[in-house]
């Protein structure tokens, strides 16, 4: 048993997978097919076409095919089947370990690149297999103020939260969150969530500074900018 959990203890804990099968599409042959929905992925393709003849889709050379989990889900890995008289393209992986055929490691999205500088790769299918995610950070506070609003983030237990307040995307490198903090000024705060070595999506939050109103009685207390409500 030992044995057992030491040899697949990643794939018992998978939470799902599911089957991108393009032959059962019902493409018209020459169709472009730009993307794809499944149950818990997207897969979306550029210069790809649907050809009846050898009853695949064609992915050609300088293509790009992105496979993106649509909930709090971590790919683990992705396996692609290739239809008959397939290219010999290289095919590269933005992130993880690709063999030409499986991709291993723990991502949200991996984009695969088509090499080459003609033909194409023929594809038939694509099974994505997740894992169970780390869900995005919560970001509370008044999103519309005057003088200043407090900021606290929150995850689930034993994460970890990254943010920034300047709108770039936060990474592992960025302020971790400890305490709540003030604004004083319009600013974009994103935040994730890290946990076990898995990262969550991007959580994101607009807070809009308003300008304050004085009541004024004397007509010459007003300065040039000033508000006026009548």
């Amino acid at each position: 048993l030992a044995l057992l959990l030491t040899t697949f203890g990643n794939r018992l804990w998978a939470l799902d997978e599911e089957t991108i099968d393009f032959t059962a599409m019902g493409y018209t042959n020459a169709q472009a097919v730009t993307s794809v929905n499944g149950t818990n992925c997207t897969v979306a393709l550029s210069n790809a076409k649907w050809y009846d003849s050898g009853s695949a889709l064609r992915a050609y050379y300088g293509s790009m095919i992105t496979v993106n989990a649509t909930n709090d889900q971590t790919i683990e890995e992705i396996r692609f089947t290739y239809g008959v008289s397939d290219g010999n393209n290289p095919i590269t992986a933005s992130v993880g370990n690709f063999d030409g055929a499986t991709w291993t490691g723990n991502a949200n999205s991996v984009t695969f690149t088509i090499g080459g500088s003609s033909n194409n790769r023929r594809l038939r299918s694509v099974e994505v297999i997740y894992v169970p995610g780390v869900t995005k950070p919560v970001i509370n506070g008044l999103t519309s103020f005057v003088t200043s609003t407090e900021v606290t983030l929150s995850a689930e237990d034993g994460a970890t939260i990254y943010y920034t307040i300047g709108g770039t995307d936060p990474t592992t490198s960025s302020t971790k969150y400890t305490v709540p903090f003030a604004l004083t000024a319009t600013k974009v705060v994103k935040a994730i969530a890290v946990k076990g070595g898995k990262q969550s999506r991007v959580a994101t939050q607009v807070f809009s500074a308003s300008t304050p109103y004085v009541l004024v009685t004397n007509i010459d207390d007003l300065h040039d900018g000033d508000h006026v409500i009548i």
